[in-house]
């Protein structure tokens, strides 16, 4: 698997506005490429880093990372602590007695926010229970965000070669969280089963603070809380350790979450695609008026089967676009060929996109009705995320008529990148 890595975020010679709002930041204003309303579409025009809905019948909430409008800036003005914030207040608002369970990637030097709330959760006797990646997971000895990480009773440091429950060459990659208590924004009463899953990664570069970056929140809904608390007990353990964690041949099934509000897709998986098996589960039917947006750092060649799909909503009709910062000759060629644009984010030469984002917006098979569904986790679409080391692919629920919150954000986000200065386009390997 190819690792991640993070560059710092420097070089933005514009003066960034400042703007945060409850729900709204940015206003931009501006659509994506060549995007037509279809049936029953509304388009979005204001930049988002929160939005609170619905999904599923469970209290949802999205937030969104863009460092070049930043919606909490940092000190510098040249990173987006929305999501770095919001997980402080999760974890800063659970009470004694209950149990935090995480697993996370990446984890810088300096960023201290997020390890530094952990141990206060501890201090005042919540339960702290993380496994981390073996590598990047863990800060250098003598470095500030150490200094915390050291503190903690409960930890376990998954091998820096494969991932916490993979045994395939990979790394621990999923970035996950579990509440049994903590509070929805605004209140002071506790919410149970609270789940936090997203891309972000505990950083001041791409992967964290200075790129694009998404998570989705969803409160009270007690049997994805226990899915997710299972998992990210198994990653503790470490044991029993799986080349092929995603099986539906077993009974149980195992791998694998659904749900009206979220369903989870755990990696690795060796005998088909993830991410493909769950956009034809939608039987979305291609035609004019379809919107694609797709925002994931990496397409490869293994992953060609993620591509083909995408030219085939192409083909039949879709608007499809892409931002991308890292993406084979191969699939570049399947994707210009089928005239689908492509886009990455850079500033002075530095990748910006970390999101693993799709919006589609279509028409269902057998139906005249049309649907919205986003899906989200931490999964790249390259090959170390499915057949490597331990991911997640989020399938976000089902919207539909007039009132469709999480494509709207979603779509948003892609255009304050897509419209951004900084914005290339892609015309190769990159």
């Amino acid at each position: 698997m190819k690792r991640e890595g993070w560059q710092w975020l420097v070089g933005i010679a514009s003066a960034v506005s400042l703007a945060v709002f409850h729900v709204a930041c940015g206003s931009e204003g501006l659509e994506g490429p060549g995007q037509e309303p279809g049936p029953g579409q509304v388009s979005q025009g204001v930049s988002t880093c929160e939005r609170r809905t619905v999904s599923g019948g469970f209290r949802t909430i999205l937030h969104f990372n863009n460092p070049l409008v930043p919606c909490v800036a940092g000190s510098d003005s040249t990173r987006d602590l929305t999501i770095r914030n919001e997980l402080v207040r999760l974890i800063d608002n659970v009470p004694a007695g209950s149990v935090i369970r995480g697993t996370w990637y990446s984890l810088s030097d300096t960023e201290t926010a997020i390890p530094a709330a952990l141990v206060r959760a501890q201090s005042r006797g919540a339960v702290v229970q993380v496994s981390v990646d073996g590598g990047a997971g863990v800060p250098a000895a003598g470095s500030a965000a150490r200094s915390f990480f050291d503190q903690l009773t409960n930890k376990k440091i998954c091998p820096s070669t494969t991932g916490c429950i993979s045994s395939n060459s990979g790394a621990a990659h999923t970035k996950a969280w579990t509440f049994s208590r903590t509070t929805y924004p605004g209140e002071t009463a506790t919410t149970t089963y609270v789940v936090w899953v997203g891309s972000y990664n505990m950083t001041n570069g791409a992967d964290g603070n200075g790129g694009f970056n998404n998570s989705a929140t969803i409160y009270a809904n007690q049997n994805l809380y226990n899915f997710v608390r299972d998992y990210l007990e198994d990653m503790y353990a470490m044991s029993p350790r799986h080349s092929d964690y995603y099986d539906t041949s077993l009974t149980p099934a195992r791998g694998y979450y659904t749900d009206v509000s979220a369903s989870i897709y755990v990696s690795p998986e060796l005998n088909s695609d993830l991410v493909v098996q769950r956009i034809d589960a939608d039987v979305w039917t291609p035609a004019a008026g379809c919107v694609v947006r797709v925002i994931n750092p990496h397409f490869t060649y293994e992953r060609r089967a993620v591509t083909q799909q995408l030219v085939t909503l192409k083909n039949g009709g879709c608007n499809v676009a892409v931002i991308v910062n890292h993406i084979d000759q191969t699939e570049y060629d399947r994707l210009k060929a089928a005239g689908i644009p492509m886009k990455a984010l850079q500033v002075s030469g530095g990748d910006r996109v970390h999101d693993k984002l799709m919006a589609i917006y279509a028409k269902k098979a057998g139906s005249t009705a049309w649907a919205y569904r986003v899906y989200t986790g931490s999964h790249n679409f390259s090959e170390g995320s499915l057949t490597g080391g331990d991911d997640i692919f989020v399938r976000l629920g089902e919207e539909s008529g007039t009132s469709h919150p999480m494509y709207d954000s979603v779509l948003a986000h892609f255009n304050d990148g897509w419209n951004s200065p900084y914005a290339v386009t892609i015309t190769g390997a990159n």
